[in-house]
């Protein structure tokens, strides 16, 4: 999992102060706080102190080559995962296939630490031996008429998204799709098992955004 821009661009010292709101020398206890009417820098008088949750998750095909995975969290992030399985076309040729790919992020709230929006697209439809993490996946973004799995069909597809917090412990979990618990429980063989699978025993049951 790559970690966060913002962290990598940030020396520690500096993400104190802007969560503070006080310079690194400083021995104020309230500064840019409603208290002092100050704004802290990055021009945020209130920094997110929430926890972080999963607020939308999506699947897109841009086209019938690429999908784009997306997850709005409420908070920053170290970074996500998403694990992709077919659970409901036990007979096709590629049955119970499945894969993982990280989550990025590619927008998010520097000056208040209040959202994140992490993406991830890869090209699609690749050859069982040829598919590469982060870059490309088996599953299909159109239907080609053969059974075979793809992106957009609900009653085939399940999806886990995973967010974890900026000490790279997960903060947040959602599936959906086809069969949430059936995913959760185990219940179908998979070709590739996700990262650290007892933490889906976690997971929330939501709502794909198509």
């Amino acid at each position: 999992m790559t970690h966060h821009p913002w962290l990598r661009a940030t020396p520690l010292i500096a993400i104190a102060a802007l969560l503070t709101g006080c310079p690194p020398s400083s021995s104020c206890d309230k500064c840019g706080t409603a208290e002092t009417g100050l704004t802290p820098p990055g021009g945020c008088a209130e920094p997110y102190e929430g926890p972080i949750l999963i607020q939308e998750i999506g699947v897109t095909c841009d086209d019938p080559d690429t999908v784009t995975f997306t997850m709005d969290t409420d908070g920053l992030t170290s970074g996500g995962l998403v694990f992709s399985q077919e659970t409901g076309n036990t007979d096709a040729p590629y049955a119970q296939w499945s894969d993982e790919h990280d989550l990025d992020s590619v927008d998010f709230d520097e000056a208040c630490g209040s959202y994140d929006r992490l993406a991830r697209t890869l090209n699609t439809g690749v050859d069982l031996n040829a598919w590469e993490v982060n870059t490309s996946t088996v599953f299909r973004c159109d239907d080609d008429g053969a059974g075979n799995p793809y992106h957009h069909n609900a009653d085939v597809m399940t999806y886990a998204f995973r967010a974890y917090d900026l000490d790279e412990v997960m903060a947040d979990c959602v599936v959906a799709g086809d069969d949430p618990a059936g995913l959760l429980a185990g219940t179908y063989n998979r070709a590739n098992d996700p990262y650290l699978p007892g933490e889906l025993s976690g997971c929330d049951v939501g709502v794909l955004r198509y």
